[in-house]
């Protein structure tokens, strides 16, 4: 009897041991960990509708807080990409599925969050472009900075981008384009991007937030389509519509891009990954850089609009597929200024349906 009651005890000791082992693993997990919530996992694609994220230290204490703002971030775990500093929240303008991690002071959290953003097509019915204008000069040794920073945009926001090259005082460039907006913008320093023929910055860093700025500001009222872009008789003709989902003015313009020219920076040639410059406007028409009312039409909602562009044409057909099209749409605003509503790209040969935000 005794030797079974040791082996009892001796049995119960061991167990005693493993579950003492054991325990203290799982519990110092959930314990030492920093933890991220959110107060909401659904929110409206405007660009406004914010879920406020909290992240709490292992006692439950928030660390979250406004003078701690420096030292969290909060990271896409898809992409790895991070909200930019002192980000409280996220908001997104283009419905889908996101999860991230929050970070403080250089310890992630233990868990992520998940937030759905839906409803796009409720707040923007098309899909929105913003048109830069990227100003440089053959003779400004800054200048590839900018293209490089524009190549480098991450796919979320370089999606919602069409960039025209206007080179200041450049062969390339159609006549006078690039001063002209420099002029207009009253522009003394290179390079600089004008955004939508509204506004201008030179910082390289902005792009980014600018975009989304100009998207979250300045939702699209119309869709553009392209039906034809071609070469008919020496002269490149592209068919384009507009339909706008508001009603307002508009004046649809065109410029004809051009790729693969070789183009130096005071000895150097411009960033591009194979060398070559690409994007340059070659030609325009003649209200691309503003609104004008001898082509404007009022329309009421999902009014539509017509225009067909037609450019003389002297080069080989070699170089036809180097062009491109964009079209974009002036629209005239409540205050009776005007900047570019929406902007499409189409390379020559195709065309470019209405896109539609779900």
């Amino acid at each position: 009897m005794n030797m079974m009651r040791q082996r009892f005890y001796m049995i119960a000791f061991m167990m005693t041991i493993m579950v003492s082992c054991e325990s203290p693993v799982s519990d110092s997990l959930a314990e030492d960990g920093y933890t991220i919530s959110a107060d909401k996992t659904v929110i409206q694609a405007d660009g406004k509708d914010m879920a406020l994220f909290t992240i709490k230290d292992p006692s439950g204490k928030i660390v979250s807080t406004d003078s701690e703002t420096g030292v969290i971030y909060f990271e896409n775990v898809k992409t790895g990409k991070r909200l930019p500093r002192r980000s409280k929240g996220f908001v997104s303008m283009d419905n889908g599925e996101y999860e991230f991690v929050g970070i403080y002071r250089g310890t992630y959290t233990s868990n992520t969050v998940r937030i759905s953003a839906v409803n796009r097509g409720k707040y923007e019915k098309f899909h929105r472009n913003v048109a830069i204008f990227k100003l440089t000069g053959a003779w400004c040794p800054a200048c590839p900075g900018m293209t490089e920073a524009l190549h480098d945009l991450e796919d979320d926001v370089r999606k919602h981008v069409v960039v025209l090259a206007c080179h200041y005082n450049d062969i390339y460039s159609a006549p006078g384009l690039g001063e002209a907006l420099s002029v207009d913008f009253d522009n003394n320093s290179f390079p600089a991007n004008v955004y939508d023929l509204y506004m201008l910055d030179r910082s390289v860093t902005d792009i980014a937030s600018i975009v989304n700025e100009r998207r979250a500001d300045s939702p699209a009222t119309c869709g553009i389509r392209i039906s034809g872009f071609g070469c008919i008789d020496g002269n490149l003709r592209v068919d384009a519509a507009l339909t706008s989902s508001e009603g307002g003015s508009y004046d649809l313009a065109c410029a004809i891009l051009k790729d693969n020219n070789y183009l130096a920076y005071d000895g150097r040639t411009s960033y591009a990954p194979d060398g070559y410059y690409h994007d340059i406007v070659w030609a325009a028409s003649e209200n691309v850089r503003a609104f004008k009312g001898s082509t404007s039409v009022t329309l009421e909602k999902d009014g539509q609009m017509e225009r067909t562009f037609t450019f003389a044409y002297g080069g080989n057909d070699a170089m036809l597929d180097d062009l491109k099209a964009v079209v974009f749409a002036h629209r005239k605003d409540a205050d009776g200024g005007t900047s570019v509503d929406n902007a499409v790209l189409c390379c020559f040969g195709e065309t470019k349906d209405y896109i539609y935000n779900e």
